[in-house]
């Protein structure tokens, strides 16, 4: 509820880290996780409905290491789906 956005490291059903990686406007809304660039670690995809934007967040090693504009669709368009 506050824009706190962290990172949970599994072990089966039991938490074995937990991360904190940044704060993000409750505005943005996650659409996938998926290793997009390679590096055998999950990555982000954030939509923003209001403005059409599409972000990647990189993560590695339960850091940020990548943080990027990738798209702006027009109005009325919206993400429907988002494949590795």
């Amino acid at each position: 509820t506050n824009g706190e956005l962290w990172l949970y490291l599994m072990d089966g059903t039991k938490v074995r880290q937990e991360l904190p990686l940044m704060n993000i406007s409750l505005d943005w809304r996650l659409e996938a996780v998926a290793d997009w660039n390679g590096d055998g670690s999950d990555d982000l995809l954030w939509f923003h409905p209001a403005s059409g934007e599409l972000w990647l967040l990189g993560l590695k090693a339960g850091k940020v290491v990548d943080s990027r504009s990738l798209f702006v669709a027009p109005k009325p368009w919206t993400l429907l789906a988002a494949v590795d």
